[in-house]
């Protein structure tokens, strides 16, 4: 079987190997309630998104190395998914309404699409002449947005809409282009890779209007998140081989930061208030619109924790590791 697909729209920490110092679960656990959770038969979890609702989405993976995808419910209840005829399945966003989109692998370890309704009807979908089809967020409208390659192994952006219609669109000039995060207004925030295959942030307007930016000093940058304002945050390394988090709002102005101490700062997920959370090689971090950052992990004695996405009423997921090196998945509510 095969693994979580590795790419741009995830940077995840988790292996002892990377990490530091046991207990992390000191750190700001007392003004919350941390929820652990994982789907029936699940060797390591990772929740990927929350809707505003409270509903998680997410993959897991089972005893045989197989990946399935999973829903959380508000109430605790759990629904582990799979695309038909998949061997692997990542469930990847979700939006209001419940509706998740993810990508899945066939038997040949080929990629593809998929929508999974709210009363989980799965449909499958692929970009048309596509090698391979990842799709990495899905707005209220049910638009989604990623990333698929061409018969050439040429990497592109797509957008498809609810109804089914899939439109392409390149970044001028790209060598490789990712769709990575979607918002209601249908602006899309994205990687592409110049002809010296160094890689930029853009965002896209629904008119197609393409804006591309860079924080200072960044020779690599990775935008994860759009939020309803505009609002971006991701990821940049620079030329000492840092790894660095930045925030630029909508007006285009770029803040970059970092979690004190910590040499990998990497934001997932930003929500309509402007917050923001993340992992370092060992916690998770949050930062507040005014600035604030702030190391979150799960309580206990675990080896690491990581943040992964935040919605409109502040509840947090991520994952953290145990002591025996498992990944589990948790929910933080205030």
């Amino acid at each position: 079987m095969g693994s979580m697909e590795v790419n741009p729209a995830r940077f995840l920490f988790g292996s002892a190997a990377i990490c530091g110092s046991l207990c992390l679960g000191s750190l700001n656990a007392a003004a919350y309630t941390y929820i652990g959770f994982d789907p029936q038969g699940s060797v390591a979890t990772i929740p990927n998104a929350i809707s505003a609702l409270g509903v998680i989405v997410g993959s897991y993976t089972d005893s045989v190395a197989a990946v399935h995808g999973f829903v959380r419910a508000s109430n605790g209840t759990i629904t582990s998914f799979d695309a038909p005829g998949a061997v692997d399945t990542t469930g990847y966003s979700i939006n209001y309404y419940g509706v998740v989109t993810g990508y899945y692998q066939d038997s040949q370890f080929n990629t593809h699409g998929f929508v999974r309704a709210a009363d989980g009807t799965i449909t499958d979908f692929d970009v048309p002449g596509a090698l391979s089809t990842s799709p990495y967020s899905i707005n209220d409208k049910g638009v989604i947005t990623g990333v698929y390659q061409d018969s050439g192994r040429n990497y592109h952006g797509f957008m498809r809409y609810a109804a089914g219609r899939i439109k392409s669109f390149d970044i001028l000039g790209s060598t490789s282009t990712y769709g990575i995060s979607i918002n209601n207004a249908g602006e899309i925030a994205g990687q592409y890779g110049d002809q010296n295959y160094v890689t930029h942030g853009f965002v896209r307007a629904a008119n197609g209007t393409v804006t591309i930016f860079d924080p200072s000093g960044a020779i690599s940058d990775t935008p994860q998140s759009i939020n309803a304002l505009g609002d971006i945050t991701g990821y940049y390394g620079d030329s000492n081989g840092g790894i660095h988090g930045f925030l630029r709002a909508a007006g285009g102005t770029i803040t970059s930061f970092d979690l004190p101490g910590a040499t990998i700062t990497v934001p997932a997920s930003i929500n309509k208030k402007g917050e923001v959370v993340g992992s370092t090689s060992s916690s998770g971090l949050s930062r507040t619109p005014t600035g604030a950052i702030k190391a979150i992990a799960y309580p206990g004695t675990i080896i690491s924790s990581g943040a992964t996405g935040i919605n409109s009423a502040g509840e947090i997921i991520g994952y953290y590791y145990d002591t025996s090196d498992t990944a589990h998945g948790y929910l933080r509510t205030k």
